[in-house]
């Protein structure tokens, strides 16, 4: 096979196929690039056909090109010693050419999304809670070498973006007229976000005490994001951004896949979900549920302005940031009307 393994140039093929060689248990031949599963400027994920007399003939690698996400492997470790079934299972990793190369053992599967079906949703909610339960029973020190968001920390995240509006985005929008239309962004924006900012602090103060435990946080969890193996078991991957932060935060983006079987499937995913959560009582864990997804938005904005900083991107992603934006308003503004925040 010819094809080049790269990302922006950066990793030579060579190379990958020697380190591969050198931590598998009786340093097979690395016979070929199989497939290059996703190739971004950031990094690489491929599969290489291996020689080998043990059940192993291929692995799959992924490289990681951002310092931001160096603790990944401290997690992938973590998930596959406790979790071995439901992520994907970690080989080896190691610091090579600047860069995080990490090893994995294949898996198979569907997506969740390719199933077209609400049953694998929530499943991936169950299992995602299931997770996140059992990592709050562990000793701290298994979890120490993952970056921390406390939930207090969120509400001033809000005042980085609101910068970021002043001085990259609100030109943007309603210049061309075209983002402001698409989310129905009104031209008070920034007043209205404002208006809120005194509320984020008190909603994230109530979060906390309601007493839900920080957990392992996703950050990407999608319904692309995670099989469904032949044995009905739900095996959730790309776990390279992951936190520890409130755990209910890692729904957010489910949610939004939910939309697809309408509100009804939004409420039977979040219902999946709490049915795991033990902590509190339910009534409690419905308004934490709220408040996170009211925090949310704010968070997942801020993660994605810290993400394109790393890669340079100085006008950022006006997109993106209109979209969380608005997505915020209106769970506050559904919060403080009705009590229910999505």
């Amino acid at each position: 096979m010819n094809q080049q393994l790269s990302a922006n140039n950066l990793l030579d093929n060579s190379a990958v196929r020697d380190w591969i060689s050198s931590v598998l248990p009786g340093n097979p031949k690395v016979i070929e690039l199989v497939a290059v599963h996703n190739l971004k400027d950031w990094g690489v994920t491929a599969r290489f056909a291996v020689s080998t007399t043990h059940e192993l003939n291929e692995v799959v690698f992924k490289a990681c090109l951002l310092s931001l996400f160096d603790y990944a492997p401290f997690t992938y470790e973590l998930l596959t010693r406790h979790f071995p079934t439901s992520v994907p299972q970690l080989l080896a990793w190691d610091k090579q050419q600047g860069k995080t190369w990490t090893l994995f053992r294949p898996f198979l599967g569907e997506t969740v999304k390719s199933k077209n079906s609400l049953q694998p949703l929530l499943k991936l909610a169950r299992k995602m809670a299931q997770i996140q339960v059992a990592i709050t029973e562990l000793p701290e020190a298994e979890t120490k070498h993952l970056p921390q968001t406390p939930v207090g920390y969120v509400p001033a995240f809000l005042d980085k973006i609101i910068q970021d509006i002043n001085n990259k985005y609100g030109k943007i929008w309603h210049e061309k007229g075209t983002l402001a239309k698409q989310y129905n962004s009104p031209s008070e924006l920034l007043e209205r976000l404002a208006f809120f900012q005194p509320k984020l602090v008190e909603w994230a103060a109530e979060l906390k005490s309601i007493g839900c435990p920080d957990s392992i946080d996703h950050v990407d969890l999608h319904s692309e994001n995670a099989v469904l193996q032949t044995n009905d078991n739900i095996l959730i991957y790309d776990w390279e951004e992951a936190i520890i932060s409130h755990p209910f935060f890692s729904l957010d983006r489910l949610l939004e896949d939910a939309l697809e079987f309408g509100e009804s499937g939004q409420i039977a995913v979040r219902q999946a979900y709490l049915s795991e959560i033990p902590w509190s009582t339910r009534d409690r864990r419905e308004r934490a549920f709220d408040l996170a997804m009211c925090l949310s938005p704010i968070k997942f904005a801020y993660e994605c302005k810290v993400f394109d900083e790393a890669l340079g991107r100085e006008k950022g992603n006006p997109q993106l940031a209109a979209w969380c934006m608005m997505r915020a308003l209106q769970r506050w503004e559904s919060l403080e009307s009705s009590g229910v925040g999505v």
